[in-house]
């Protein structure tokens, strides 16, 4: 399976996860965290070239605006504030903030004066790399999510002992003049334990038994009134039928179809369109526990 690269993608991956969890010992939860943990700690704390490079050429001590007030004036000269997303997070400096502040003092270059027009280009920069530290948080937390629900699910303990589980979704197109066709939906979702999906194909796994479900939404892109049936099968044995709805030009029907899937056998999910040309949206999933 694919892994999510978007933050939606990530989180929308444990959630379906999470809703078919499985029971391991603490030990497993406790592996699981350190490894989620530990490679979100390391994208936190490390930084690029670009990140030492601003941290030396920081002028430092930038007052914020507004400060030059006659109330700010009489208690003499303020402290001001030193830009970094170090300090955004409790104050405390990141390994290169740190390494960037060693070679601007060195390099003598901060703490310096500037004029307010570039103190001012320094405080958009400020709030800009605020901006980006936030979406990094966010990203990281939801890659730490990925990554402790992979390793969760990919355990023993997991993988023999809870529930099969698959999704997929995709669209095609299907015409009157192929009879049966396969319903196939491009891309898989999840696969765990075992329980897999081959463009129309739904299983649940060595000796497992559980159900298949399929959801099928057509838009009739043909010129007449079109029918759509629905029908899953495992070789020679069909396994259920629905559908026989009709639609006109540019209308759109639905067809669904559930059906219960002992151990050893899949299902195939086909379309026969009758009148008219579809395309078509697709989902499918499946979930199986082993056989007693």
């Amino acid at each position: 399976m694919p892994e999510p690269n978007t933050i939606v993608g990530k989180l929308s991956y444990v959630t379906k996860l999470l809703e078919n969890p499985c029971d391991p010992p603490w030990t497993v939860y406790a592996e699981a965290a350190g490894a989620a943990g530990l490679e979100m700690f390391i994208t936190l704390v490390s930084g690029g070239l670009d990140d030492v490079l601003r941290a030396a050429a920081n002028p430092g001590r930038q007052r914020s605006i507004g400060h030059g007030t006659r109330r700010s004036r009489s208690r003499g000269r303020g402290r001001g504030k030193r830009g970094g997303l170090g300090r955004t997070i409790g104050g405390l400096l990141l390994p290169q903030e740190l390494i960037g502040d060693k070679i601007g003092t060195a390099l003598g270059v901060k703490p310096r004066r500037v004029t307010p027009g570039i103190a001012a280009l320094w405080k958009i920069d400020g709030v800009i790399q605020r901006g980006l530290w936030f979406w990094l948080l966010a990203d990281v937390i939801a890659e730490g999510a990925f990554t402790f629900t992979s390793q969760l699910y990919k355990s023993e303990a997991c993988k023999f002992g809870a529930a099969s589980a698959v999704a997929a979704t995709g669209d095609g197109t299907i015409t009157p003049i192929a009879g049966w066709q396969a319903a196939s939906l491009g891309t898989i979702e999840y696969e765990r334990n075992g329980a897999s999906w081959n463009q129309n194909v739904l299983s649940l796994g060595e000796g497992r038994r559980g159900t298949a479900t399929a959801f099928y939404e057509l838009t009739n892109v043909g010129s007449g009134v079109g029918r759509v049936f629905l029908r899953a099968r495992d070789g020679g044995l069909i396994l259920g039928q629905s559908g026989g709805g009709s639609a006109g030009p540019g209308g759109t029907l639905t067809v669904s179809l559930a059906v219960d899937l002992p151990p050893g056998r899949s299902a195939g999910f086909e379309l026969l369109p009758d009148g008219a040309p579809f395309d078509y949206e697709g989902d499918s999933y499946g979930q199986g526990t082993l056989d007693a």
